[in-house]
Formats: structure tokens, C-alpha cells, sequence
């Protein structure tokens, strides 16, 4: 048919604040030492919605979803482009989910399927549900979906995307925390939202 659709890979990545404490601390002169401090940012998660496009024009940036609780939890500052969400555990879940298909670029055409995307996701249970694909439809984009147990071997997030970030993150995340103890040193370092959105966009 002459249709070469690009391909997109979404898949989550778990990150926590202080993300970098999760590093060794035993060193030798001369080598660096991951700043580990503010324990209980350690445990605290950040999931990170990845999307990967198969075409170079497409261009999709992270969605982060925070823990937060109460009725006005705090405005951030996303990079632009960018989204964030609160959730009570900061884990994905289908309301999570609904709100990244949202902010897809519309490419549906009800005269023409020309301009129709693949989108690809495992089969977490969430991705399963009827109207995570009924969504997708509505944007115009075809729900294809991961197996199981040979995601790391075929979903581009997890054989070579999420490991790089992580590292990368770690380490800028890592030169933040040393400069801010500089800074203040009566003051345990960590970063805050806004920061780590900055710092992985």
C-alpha cells in the first residue's frame, strides 16, 4: 500500500529522588563518591513514561508522574514540551496512562489511515485495557502489543534506552548534589522535582 508508518516504543522507567544514592560509596584516591544522603528521597519513586519514534521528525519528550497526596499538591515547572502528573504512589496506573495519550500528537484522519502511527507497549495490564486502545484509535495511532518475557530482548526502551538515561542521570544528578552541599553545607543536598525533570530532558 505504499504506507511505511512510523513506529513508536512507550514504555516506563522507574526512577526515585536521589536516585544516585543508589550507587556504591567505597572508593580509592582520587575517584569520585556519590553523595548518599536524604534516605528516604532514595525510596520515594518517579516513573518516567519513555516514548522512542522510529521517525526522526516525530519528537516525543518524557512524561513523569510524582507522588503526591492532597488536594493542591505543588506546581512545577516542566521543561518546555514536557509533562508531569501526580499520582498517590507515583506509579503508572490507567489514569496515568490516558492523560500521556492526551498529550500524543493528534494524527488521526477519519478520510484517510495514511497519517496513522504503530504504538507499541508490553503487556503490563494497564496497556491491555480496552480503552488504553480505544484512545490510541482516537489519536490515530494502532495498538500493537509486547508479549511477555521478550521485552528486553525486542522493545527498544529496555535494550537501549533506559539503562543510558539511568547512568546519565545518576551522574548529573551526582554533580548536583556535591554542588548544592558546597553551596550549603549545613543542609542535606536533594534534588527536587523540577530538577529531575531538567536533568533527564
Amino acid at each position: 500500500f505504499r504506507i511505511d508508518p512510523p513506529i513508536i516504543n512507550g514504555d516506563q522507567m522507574p526512577l526515585h529522588r536521589n536516585e544516585s544514592s543508589g550507587q556504591a560509596t567505597l572508593s580509592f584516591k582520587n575517584s569520585d563518591v556519590f553523595v548518599k544522603e536524604n534516605h528516604h528521597l532514595s525510596r520515594e519513586r518517579v516513573t518516567v513514561f519513555t516514548q522512542i519514534s522510529s521517525d526522526e521528525h516525530v519528537h516525543l519528550v518524557p512524561e513523569f508522574v510524582f507522588k503526591g497526596t492532597g488536594k493542591r499538591p505543588p506546581k512545577l515547572t516542566p521543561p518546555p514540551g514536557s509533562h508531569y502528573q501526580w499520582a498517590v504512589k507515583g506509579s503508572y496506573r490507567l489514569e496515568q496512562l490516558m492523560e500521556t495519550i492526551k498529550h500524543l500528537p493528534n494524527r488521526f484522519n477519519i478520510f484517510s489511515h495514511a497519517n496513522f502511527a504503530i504504538y507499541v507497549l508490553d503487556d503490563y495490564a494497564v496497556h491491555l485495557m480496552p480503552e488504553v486502545r480505544q484512545a490510541l484509535w482516537n489519536r490515530g495511532y494502532i495498538l500493537v502489543i509486547i508479549g511477555g518475557g521478550i521485552t528486553g530482548f525486542v522493545q527498544v526502551n529496555d535494550t537501549h534506552l533506559h539503562k543510558v538515561l539511568k547512568n546519565e542521570y545518576r551522574k548529573k544528578e551526582s554533580v548536583l548534589m556535591l554542588e548544592k552541599l558546597q553551596n550549603n553545607p549545613l543542609k542535606v543536598p536533594a534534588p527536587d522535582r523540577d530538577e529531575m525533570m531538567r536533568l533527564l530532558v
